[in-house]
Order: structure tokens, then sequence, then C-alpha cells
């Protein structure tokens, strides 16, 4: 159990980051060329399995926010949660919140 509990928080820390280098990222405007664009489609195409379904909820809930894409916050709160909540049923309880 302790090991299942140990690969689901490396995948949730690595979605984590590449969630916050793909915000980061955002901002940065490189050529078409560059390693940072490159970088930058990686982890679009990496995120993407969780932010496309995150865009399509705000879509759907009919939040249209203009320019901004707030799909990625979205993803944030969302995989927090489910990590909180399948790490809290493998540790066996809620009384073990406070742990992670």
């Amino acid at each position: 159990m302790t090991l299942v509990l140990i690969f689901i928080s490396w995948v949730y820390r690595f979605f984590y980051w590449t969630l916050i280098g793909r915000a980061l990222l955002s901002f940065v405007h490189a050529d078409y060329d560059s390693p940072i664009t490159k970088i930058y489609r990686a982890l679009v195409q990496i995120t993407e399995v969780i932010v496309s379904p995150c865009r399509e909820l705000l879509y759907r809930l009919g939040v249209r926010t203009g320019p901004f894409d707030f799909s990625i916050l979205v993803a944030f709160i969302l995989l927090r949660i489910v990590y909180r909540i399948v790490a809290t049923i493998l540790i066996g309880g809620w009384g073990h919140l406070a742990l992670l």
C-alpha cells in the first residue's frame, strides 16, 4: 500500500510541476524553433490530458472568460482534490488527512 501511495504522490507532483511550467511558459513569447517553444509544446502535450476536460467543464458551465484560460487553475484544484481523496483512502481514513 505504501508503494502505491508513493507512486500516486510522484504522479501528482509530476503533473503539478508540469502544470506550473506550462502556466509560466505561456507568458514567454519565443521564436518557433526556440528550445523554450519546444519545451512549452511538450508540456502542453503532457498536461492537455488534464486541462482539456477542465476547459470543457468550464465551457459547459457557461464560464466565458474571454482571452483568459482558467482551465489550468481548475486543473490544479481538481488534481489536488483527487490526490487528497485517493491518498486518504489509501492511508485508511480521514484522521490522517493533515499528513498529506
